[in-house]
């Protein structure tokens, strides 16, 4: 994935900008979702599984928005970053199985 390009994403009914930027923002975080714009912001800088981690990360929080969920920031985000880290550790320790799901999808 090269990380000067755009990319875009289908996140329930809508896409999504991916965007890998230098600074995401004034707390130097690794990601942002930006709901009302549709875009997904990437510190570039980032490697590897803390790449995957924190993209998986926006994407889950778009999903919880796509679905209406609306929790309280902190609660969110507690529920955001247990379900990622959950999904990474399912995806590197299962590869063949995830595959096969991805077959079962035709993907």
């Amino acid at each position: 994935m090269k990380k000067s390009k755009r990319y875009t994403i289908k996140i329930g009914y809508r896409d999504y900008t991916l965007r890998f930027v230098k600074k995401v923002d004034k707390e130097d975080s690794h990601g942002d979702t930006d709901y009302k714009k549709g875009v997904l912001r990437i510190n570039r800088s980032l490697k590897g599984v803390e790449l995957a981690n924190t993209i998986l990360h926006e994407v889950n929080h778009a999903v919880l928005d796509d679905k209406g969920v609306n929790l309280e920031f902190n609660l969110d985000e507690q529920v955001v970053q247990g379900m990622t880290n959950g999904q990474i550790a399912f995806i590197v320790d299962n590869v063949e199985f995830f595959k096969m799901l991805m077959g079962l999808l035709g993907v």
